[in-house]
């Protein structure tokens, strides 16, 4: 896995506005994709090896635990993780790669069950939250990479800058939390131009 590291300094980040962060980080958002897309193979995306370093490459300038995986609880918005320890954060993962490496198989044989692919990797990363923060950026990066393995537009999923889109966004994810995928997977299509299998 070729991933390209740049590195400016916590300490400097700490200072920075948060204009500046959101900038520095988009940056090195578009550098780990641009890297990953270009030295990761399918099977390489579905580890938990590549998360960590995915995410220590968007964050690795501007937080400390970069690349790891939490080992306390948190609370994302409306989601408190199931998964309170850095173990049950682990095994977590583990079952995500699990049930994403099906999903994949399954994908490379039927081209209509690439939205479930897609779709089921983003929910249940942003599911697990395996960082303490961030895993919003790693689902979105990981969704990209997917789509263009795929053929597909290779866009982000949600748009936080534009409020209505993110809070439509936010609801149909609480509602895969509860079971019901249909109005993910309704957005989901809407993005990618695409049929759910």
């Amino acid at each position: 896995m070729n991933m390209y590291t740049h590195t400016n300094g916590i300490a400097s980040a700490a200072a920075a506005t948060p204009t500046e962060l959101r900038r520095r980080e988009d940056e090195a958002f578009a550098r780990a994709i641009e890297a990953a897309q270009k030295g990761t193979t399918l099977d390489e995306l579905f580890s938990a090896e590549w998360l960590c370093s995915f995410h220590r490459e968007i964050f690795g300038d501007l937080r400390e635990h970069a690349g790891t995986f939490r080992d306390e609880p948190i609370r994302v918005a409306w989601h408190i993780p199931q998964a309170q320890t850095r173990s049950e954060v682990e095994d977590s993962v583990e079952q995500y790669i699990a049930g994403s490496r099906n999903r994949l198989a399954l994908a490379l044989l039927r081209p209509e069950a690439i939205p479930a692919l897609i779709g089921f990797t983003f929910w249940k990363l942003t599911y697990i939250a395996p960082f303490a923060d961030g895993n919003g950026r790693v689902a979105n990066g990981l969704s990209m990479l997917l789509q263009r393995r795929f053929d597909l537009p290779g866009i982000p999923l949600y748009n936080r800058e534009n409020q209505h889109e993110y809070a439509q966004f936010v609801h149909a994810l609480r509602a895969y939390d509860t079971g019901n995928a249909g109005p993910f997977f309704e957005i989901l299509q809407a993005k990618l131009g695409m049929e759910q299998s």
